[in-house]
């Protein structure tokens, strides 16, 4: 089952506990701590795989890497359609974690989560300083257009 926005946080607190009790890696919601999400992905590889215990551990871990993007300062959660993974979103821009969890559990080393992470939050940074760049324009417009109304 898909968790919801609002449950996102709560997952990926259970996905630091399974990360510490099952596979002893102690997860603190930092960028770095992405490389033992990785090492996780790699021990799940070379295991069997599949089964609702591993689709729930890979929601899991999907919605840990979303929150450290989030409390990295970027992105929040949106729901995907009925069905889909969550979505982070910031303003115009969008990511699936899901699918990068995936993409790395099958795809090895080359579909790093760090770098994942990292491109996100520079987006998201660019993103919030456009939309702050054309608010302070449409503020300075609107400025002039009223200071043109009450001089006339």
């Amino acid at each position: 089952m898909i968790p919801g926005p609002e449950r996102a946080p709560q997952v990926a607190l259970a996905f630091v506990k399974t990360a510490r009790d099952v596979y002893g890696r102690d997860m603190d919601f930092s960028l770095d701590s992405l490389g033992l999400v990785e090492e996780i992905l790699d021990d799940l590889a070379q295991g069997e795989g599949g089964g609702s215990g591993f689709r729930l551990l890979l929601q899991a871990a999907s919605c840990y890497v979303g929150e450290v993007i989030i409390r990295a300062g970027a992105g929040g959660w949106v729901a995907g359609a009925r069905g889909e993974p969550l979505i982070l979103r910031e303003g115009g821009l969008s990511a699936v974690p899901y699918n990068k969890v995936m993409k790395r559990l099958e795809g090895g080393p080359e579909e790093a989560l760090r770098p994942y992470a990292l491109i996100f939050i520079e987006r998201a940074e660019q993103e919030r300083a456009q939309a702050a760049a054309l608010a302070a324009a449409q503020s300075r417009g609107l400025m002039a257009r009223l200071r043109k109304w009450v001089r006339a």
